[in-house]
Order: structure tokens, then sequence, then C-alpha cells
């Protein structure tokens, strides 16, 4: 997959869904931001939707794959996959730190642990193995 830190989803706050963003409008009065959302229905259907920001959590993509070819976004919960690091059970969740102006992991109350866009830690060594908001349990693990 072509590196692109442009992509987004969102997670619409009451629907409890993940979807995936195609546009976000701005500047329609001050103040106002918008995405329009895909939903996915079923294999064959999916619904688009404009959502008030304050209504969901965008996160951005990192622009990275995972081990398994998944696009990694903020917010996404990972481990290292264990054909590469079997003895590191330990789940991380990918964050931004504008301190640091970096994307990595953290673990925990524990700052930005990896900077995973450094290419001395490969994403390919890690697996995407759900987020924050849809699997809010695999975060007790971090």
């Amino acid at each position: 997959m072509e590196a692109n830190r442009f992509r987004f989803r969102a997670w619409h706050k009451e629907d409890k869904k993940m979807g995936k963003v195609a546009c976000v409008h701005t500047g329609e009065r001050p103040g106002f931001i918008r995405a329009t959302v895909i939903f996915k229905r079923s294999e064959r259907s999916t619904e688009y939707r404009d959502i008030m920001f304050e209504n969901c959590v965008l996160m951005q993509s990192t622009g990275l794959v995972d081990s398994k070819g998944t696009e990694i976004f903020e917010s996404d919960i990972l481990k290292l996959d264990e054909d590469i690091w079997p003895d590191i059970p330990e789940h991380f969740v990918v964050t931004y730190n504008p301190d640091k102006s970096a994307l990595g992991v953290v673990q925990g109350t524990d700052t930005i642990i990896q900077d995973i866009t450094n290419p001395s830690c490969p994403a390919n060594n890690w697996l995407v193995v759900g987020n924050v908001h849809e699997n809010p349990e695999l975060k007790e693990g971090t």
C-alpha cells in the first residue's frame, strides 16, 4: 500500500460505528466542521452520512500497514507479531504526540515508546488487533 497520511476513519459516538471518511467539510460558517462518513451496512450496501465533528472521533492513517497488510490508524491497538516477537504479549495503542512530533505507540500511561514511522522499527513487525473504540477491552492490556 502506498503511504498516504491524509486518509481518515471516524467513530460515530452515538451509533458506536466505525466508518471511512470520504470528505471533511469546513468553512461553511465559523467553527463548523463535519465529515461525510461511509458506513458499511452489509457486503453490498453502504450508507453515506454527514456527521458533525463533535459527534465523531476522527483518526488519521499512519500511512503504514501491519504484518498482515492492514492499514494502521491512530487509536489502533497493536501487538508485536508473534511470529517475530513471541515473548512480548502486551498491547500498544497508536497515538500522536505533538510535543515530539511523533506518531508512535504507548503502553499504559507511558509516553511514546516507539516512533512507528522510524525505519528501525518497521511496521511489518506490528499486528493490528483492534482499536480503542470497538475493542476497549483490549486497551486494558496496554
